[in-house]
């Protein structure tokens, strides 16, 4: 084992550690209304039999309240572990830690696929101890289970683009199946996907077979939940769709305010114009230019300052819908624009 994958490990296990202080915290933090109302619906599958299909909330009257909701995967779970061991919050806590600490090895061998060196311990580092990952990471809520599984999807995506193995296919496609299932707003994963892809076969990609199952493997079973749990909500009170506001639009003027009223949006955006700044002026320091080619390295850069620039769009359209949207959600824009690099490039003379 690597002196560098050594520390990895210690690096992880302490980021483990930190989630699981006052783990059997209630849920009275800033997110509580969320947490509370899976929480709600972890506790009436065990309370009133385990109908999976049917999510049901407590604050809808004398109504049953069945609402439309993600796949309820997560509260299914913490129901089954508190007919065991009773009612406890630690349980649903503990759910997105453990999803954390099973990704922290897929996330460190896919930057260590990408970049080499010492990038991966620094990566680790920061995916652990970012303040906002620590703070949704011990959160009974879908978004940290549903990022962590589609960044072990996008490691074994990339593992299939480079050696076709069946396993690396089928593992990918569950794992981001499944991501979306918990998380619809997930999909925003199929930007480095679809960028592998046209990497790899160029228009050529629409005549590959396997993609089109890859797609379908991972988004019919998206649709089919979504519209069933969209039925849910127009059938019984009190006619609630998670999500449903959806993604509304509004003038400039708005957008400036949620730039000027957002430290972590304002941080954001600074970290991307650096990082484009960076690029702008050094794009061939992140590749040996003995061994690549110099189409390559701009090709490259080229990409990156693209997906830099489109970031800054995505993290003020994310901003618009608040809460922890925006602050998982752009954490998860800039993590899917660095892995648009995640292909290998071409050695001069190869």
């Amino acid at each position: 084992m690597t002196r560098m994958s050594k520390l990895a490990i210690t690096l992880s296990i302490f980021a483990v550690a930190v989630r699981l202080v006052l783990i059997d915290q209630p849920y009275i933090d800033g997110w509580s209304w969320r947490q509370s109302d899976v929480a709600a619906i972890a506790r009436n599958f065990e309370k009133n039999g385990f109908h999976f299909a049917y999510p049901q909330i407590d604050w809808a009257g004398d109504a049953p309240g069945y609402v439309g909701t993600e796949f309820p995967i997560l509260p299914f779970l913490a129901a089954l572990c508190y007919k065991a061991s009773g009612v406890h919050e630690w349980i649903g806590r503990s759910q997105a830690v453990i999803f954390f600490a099973f990704s922290l090895p897929f996330f460190f061998l896919l930057v260590r696929e990408i970049f080499g060196g010492m990038a991966p311990t620094w990566a680790t580092f920061f995916y652990s101890f970012a303040p906002l990952n620590i703070f949704a990471g011990r959160s009974f809520m879908p978004d940290v289970p549903s990022l962590s599984l589609a960044l072990i999807g996008l490691y074994f995506f990339l593992r299939w683009i480079d050696n076709e193995q069946p396993a690396s296919f089928v593992w990918a496609a569950f794992a981001i199946s499944l991501a979306l299932l918990i998380k619809l707003p997930t999909a925003i994963i199929g930007a480095p996907l679809l960028f592998l892809v046209w990497q790899k076969w160029r228009w050529n990609f629409l005549r590959q077979r396997v993609l089109w199952l890859f797609t379908a493997t991972t988004i019919l079973p998206s649709l089919a939940w979504y519209w069933h749990a969209h039925l849910i909500a127009e059938r019984f009170y009190p006619h609630h769709f998670f999500g449903a506001g959806g993604i509304h639009s509004f003038d400039h003027c708005g957008y400036w305010s949620v730039r000027s009223a957002s430290r972590e949006t304002r941080v954001l955006l600074s970290l991307v114009a650096s990082c484009d700044d960076s690029l702008h002026h050094h794009s061939g320091l992140w590749q040996s230019p003995s061994l690549v080619s110099a189409p390559a390295r701009a090709d490259r850069s080229r990409v990156c300052r693209s997906s830099l620039r489109i970031c800054r769009i995505e993290i003020l359209c994310l901003a618009r819908c608040g809460d922890y949207l925006v602050n998982l959600g752009c954490e998860f824009v800039l993590g899917s624009s660095l892995c648009l690099r995640a292909t290998p490039l071409s050695p001069v003379g190869r």
